[in-house]
């Protein structure tokens, strides 16, 4: 079977609310199935014992020897957690006398797959939020202008990249523009 590329699932801070939670092996085995299952929307299968299996999403076939080294629980503490999360609705368990085919339930809510465009867009907004942050926290509002609190300088505004930010470029050209005509007016004057 194959293992999903560098993905991950997401489990909520109300999981700690979770009655399971306070059973250290029953939560540790739900979450070694909710890592197991196949992650992709596309069907695959693998061959148990010469019979091919179809895994859809959510789904894992295992062994109880099998899982025993995988996540280090005794046989009876698998046995035990598989029954305790058949019975609270977490999984449905189809016995074979060579496998059992596990299907963790609601597995999508547990998947933080997004697609590159959604990962990119949040990122993006995220990006935009973070540095309209850090302008408005070193900028104050003056009457019909914009003035730099002491000590800092356009290079408080650079990101993790190289080079400004656009809306550090932004913000450096009204200020410069703010300068030039604040220069004009002294001269004047």
């Amino acid at each position: 079977m194959d293992e999903p590329p560098g993905g991950y699932v997401k489990f909520y801070h109300k999981s700690l609310k979770n009655p399971l939670f306070k059973r250290p092996s029953v939560w540790h085995y739900f979450q070694f199935c909710v890592l197991r299952a196949w992650w992709s929307d596309e069907p695959t299968s693998t061959a148990v014992s010469g019979e091919v299996v179809v895994l859809n999403k959510g789904e894992f076939v295992s062994t109880l020897r099998g899982d025993e080294k995988r996540t280090g629980l005794s046989i009876q503490q698998i046995r035990t957690s598989r029954r305790i999360l058949e019975k609270s609705g977490n999984l449905t368990l189809k016995v074979t006398p060579n496998y059992t085919l596990i299907n963790v339930v609601k597995y999508p809510e547990y998947q933080g797959r997004k697609t590159g465009i959604q990962h990119t867009n949040q990122h993006t907004a995220n990006t935009r939020l973070t540095h309209g942050q850090h302008i408005n926290k070193k900028v104050k509002k003056v009457k019909d202008g914009l003035i730099i609190k002491k000590g800092s300088q356009i290079g408080d505004f650079r990101g993790a990249k190289k080079g400004l930010s656009p809306e550090a470029q932004t913000f450096k050209k009204l200020l410069e523009e703010r300068s030039k005509d604040e220069n004009a007016q002294d001269q004047r004057s």
